[in-house]
């Protein structure tokens, strides 16, 4: 057997091996993600009705929308939190399926979807970011 053949069969085993751990883990993170996915959604036109409440006349009213606000800002940064670790605990396995793109001739569906999974928590954490900060300036506003 040629040098490149046996290059090509070695990227193929590293190839599958990849294929199922990455499967692996999004059999484990799989609930994890859709977790994040529908907290996000639950707290984002909870929290933007609170960002854009008018400021309440009296005193206990205020005090009120502090203590809201305060608590879905712990709840953002908390989701903020969770999607940091998943995308650091995803990075060694998308950097080895980064560098086995291009290497056989099917398309790497699993590792593809493992990139846009990696690209879609960037998003989130951009997004849960924008969030709260949009809470802690409007609790700041607030005096």
């Amino acid at each position: 057997m040629s040098e490149i053949a046996m290059d090509l069969a070695e990227t193929a085993d590293t190839a599958k091996d990849l294929d199922k751990e990455i499967t692996d883990v999004f059999t484990l993170l799989g609930v994890l993600l859709v977790f994040a996915i529908a907290l996000f959604s639950a707290l984002l036109p909870i929290v933007d009705g609170l960002v854009r409440k008018p400021k309440p006349a009296g005193a206990a009213e205020t005090k009120e929308l502090k203590g809201q606000l305060v608590a879905y800002a712990l709840l953002i940064a908390l989701l903020e939190a969770l999607t940091i670790a998943v995308f650091l605990l995803l990075i060694p396995l998308s950097l080895r399926a980064i560098g086995l793109l291009g290497t056989g001739d099917e398309f790497p569906t699993i590792r593809a979807g493992l990139l846009m999974v990696e690209s879609f928590l960037v998003l989130q954490g951009v997004s849960s970011g924008w969030l709260l900060i949009r809470v802690v300036r409007r609790r700041i506003a607030l005096g």
